[in-house]
Parts: C-alpha cells; structure tokens; sequence
C-alpha cells in the first residue's frame, strides 16, 4: 500500500495512531527517495569538503551517479593510510640521550650538546614538511583528514619532545588505527612514547605521583570536562605510575619498581590496578563514546551538538564494539550531516585552506619549508598545537591577524600563478 493511500486511512476512527504510523512512514520514504537519488554537484561539493580537502583531482572517487550513501561508502572505502611520501632519512636512527660521562672538554661537551640540538630542532623542521607533503600528495585524503582529526584529538606538542622520532612514531600509530577500531587505538595511545613524556608521564611514580597525564586523559582524550572528579584523576595518576618512556631507544617502558601496587579504585572499578587496564575502565564509562561522538560531530558536522542525534551515533558505535567505520557509516549518513543549515558552517583550518586550494588549482607546492611557516602564521604550525587543548575552532581561526595570513597567502599565490601563466605563453 503506497504511502498516499495509508495516509488516507488516517481520517477513519484510527486516526491518532495511524497518523504516528503515517509520519513515520513518511519520513522512511523520504530518507529512501533522499538517498536513492544521485548526489547534486552541491552534494559531493559538501561531501568532498568534510570527508577530505574539497573536491577530490582522483578519479577513482568519481561520485557521479552515486546516491548519498554509496557516495559515503566509496570515500570510506578509499581509506588507506599508507604513507606514500618518503619520511626523512633521520628516520632509520634515533637520537639517544647525552651521555655527560663522553671524555670531552667543558667547552668540547657545550658545543657537542648545541650541535645535537641543531639536529634536533632540524628534525622537527623536516618533520613538518613531511607531513604537509604527505597530506598533499596522497592518494587517500580522506585518510589524511582523518589522520590529521586524531593527532588534534590526542595532542602533542613536539617541541618539548626529546627528539622527533616520537611524533613520527605516534603518527604511524594513528595511521593504523585511523578508521579501525576505537579501543585499540586509545589502549595503543595510552602506551604513546610522546603522549606520555609531553603530559610528564614519564615523571609520574610511586613516590611522586604526576597527575598532568592522567588529567588531561579523562579531560581530553576521552570523557571530557566535567565528567570525572578530582580523586579519579588522582587515582588514575596512581593507576599510571611507572608507564614511562625507555631515554635510549624513546619507546614506551613500564617501569615495575616505580609502579604503585597498592588497591586503587576509580569510577566502579576497584583492585591493584595497571596502566593496561586503564582502556577498558575508561570504556565501561557510558561518556566514553559520546565524547568521540561529540568530537567528530563538532569536526565534520555543526559547531551545535545536537543531544538526540549524538545518542543515536553513540548507540550505534557501542553495539559495533567501538569500530570506527560503522561510526563514521552513520555520522555521514545522518540526516543533519545533510541538512542544509549546517553546510557552509564550520570554519575551514589553515591546513585545509592550503591544501584544498593547491589541489583546486592544481598548484604544486614548491617550498615546503616555507609554507609550513605560513601555516604557523594562520594559527596552525604542524605537529605543534598552541595549547594541550589542540588547535583553534571555528571562529577562532579568524581574527584579524589570521584572517589576514590568509589572505596574504592566497595572493601570494595568485600572483605566482599568474607569473607562471605569463611565462607560459610567453615561451610558447
């Protein structure tokens, strides 16, 4: 029976229960018809700015006569986080720590230890371009975007990092788990070598317990403001002690003997706990996956949480064992995703600015180096958020100073365009 006709039926003596069924119905014919139709050039428009960097140069995501959900099942199905372009040489070795026993000088040793320095801060250098170039020249930017999603979601500074082979490695740990599964990537994350040392958990032990880490966990990485108390922080830094970083090789090392053993209870959960159990607690906190939920639908939806929906998503993501891609299946597939009201509504990063307007224009980029400075000057310096919280949102990235970069950079670019193009015709 068509829709039409049950619709008649709503004005016989079963009027008010035929009328919700009615609506529902309704409602399921037009969510059919919606995604049953191809996607507009406004759809994929849309669809290309949030999942990647605006209208994608590779053929193989031809969206043309696909409807909204094979259009999302295609992006997804692209997802390879492989990394294409070639990491720096410095990759090979790490730089270990000074050892103050070398026979050298005062004056040998101070110029030995700047020298290392240099090196250092070189590394980060190279490591930034590395990424900008990866995230241009990839074959997968929706992978990209996704990647560079997580690494403002558990954010690190590499600055104050050691040496720059501990972001490199927390960047292939995020690309692993990219679109993967949720618990297993907070349980990898929770072992991160940089996570740890930036929030001064390789300081934490029995003796002195550090709380910085445990903090900004629950705050940060997974529960969020307001939905933790400060005895749980204080438990869960016990709960940490001794999950440091190994100062010769950088890699994760749990350290036994500066390891609490004594009973520690945080939320419901009570006994001699240890940093491996810290995943599966966080996880049994019902705020756990709305918080990743709410955090995906601020980054690709609408800067307005909206309660019904997030709780549907949150539902969804529980009941598929916190697996990535039936969350992010559902996130673009959610009516308010298409909504019209929240199109043309979040603000685009530095990043994405730079990167959808080189692949639009199909501009390489030349100076990689220097680009990377431009970024820092819109508010957005790669593997270097300002705060612990990450990087601006929204109308933040846009006062007066960074607007202005912007622009600045955008004319930059078109006059070098426009000298490229003279030259060009003039050679021709």
């Amino acid at each position: 029976m068509a829709a039409g006709q049950i619709i008649g039926l709503t004005r016989n003596k079963w009027g008010p229960q035929l009328k919700s069924i009615n609506r529902l119905i309704v409602l399921i014919c037009l969510a059919y018809t919606s995604n049953a139709i191809a996607l507009s050039a406004a759809d994929q428009q849309h669809l290309f700015d949030r999942l990647s960097f605006g209208q994608s140069a590779h053929p193989e995501l031809d969206l043309s006569n696909k409807n909204r959900s094979e259009a999302v099942s295609l992006l997804l199905d692209s997802i390879d986080s492989t990394i294409s372009v070639e990491p720096p040489g410095w990759i090979a070795y790490t730089l270990g720590p000074v050892d103050k026993d070398l026979p050298l000088s005062k004056e040998a040793f101070r110029k030995y230890s700047n020298n290392r320095n240099k090196i250092r801060r070189t590394h980060k250098k190279e490591l930034k371009a590395w990424w900008l170039r990866q995230i241009h020249e990839s074959e997968s930017p929706v992978a990209e975007r996704l990647v560079l999603f997580w690494q403002n979601y558990f954010t690190t500074q590499i600055q104050p990092l050691p040496t720059a082979s501990m972001s490199w490695d927390q960047q292939l740990t995020l690309r692993r788990h990219v679109a993967v599964n949720y618990r297993a990537l907070l349980r990898d994350m929770n072992k991160d070598p940089a996570l740890l040392w930036f929030l001064d958990n390789h300081l934490n032990s029995k003796k002195s317990p550090n709380e910085n880490y445990a903090r900004e966990l629950l705050e940060l990485y997974s529960l969020g403001e307001g939905h933790f108390s400060e005895q749980d922080v204080k438990e869960l830094a016990r709960v940490m002690t001794g999950a440091g970083v190994d100062r010769k090789t950088w890699q994760y090392k749990f350290e036994p003997g500066r390891h609490d053993m004594d009973e520690k209870s945080i939320f419901s959960s009570t006994g001699k706990l240890r940093p491996s159990d810290v995943t599966d607690i966080i996880l049994m906190q019902d705020r756990a996956k709305k918080y990743l939920v709410e955090r995906l639908w601020l980054e690709f939806v609408s800067l307005a949480l909206d309660g019904k929906a997030i709780d549907e998503l949150s539902n969804t993501f529980e009941a598929a064992g916190y697996e990535l891609r039936p969350l992010l299946h559902a996130l673009f597939n959610h009516p308010r995703f298409w909504d019209k009201k929240n199109r043309l509504t979040l603000y685009k990063s530095p990043i994405e600015l730079v990167i959808s307007t080189h692949l639009k224009l199909d501009l390489p980029i030349l100076d990689h180096n220097r680009v990377v400075d431009d970024l820092a000057a819109m508010g957005q310096e790669l593997f270097q958020p300002p705060t612990v919280g990450g990087w601006p949102v929204g109308q933040k990235w846009m006062d007066s100073t960074r607007l202005a970069k912007r622009h600045q950079y955008l004319l930059d670019l078109d006059q070098a365009f426009a000298k490229d193009s003279e030259l060009e015709f003039q050679l021709k």
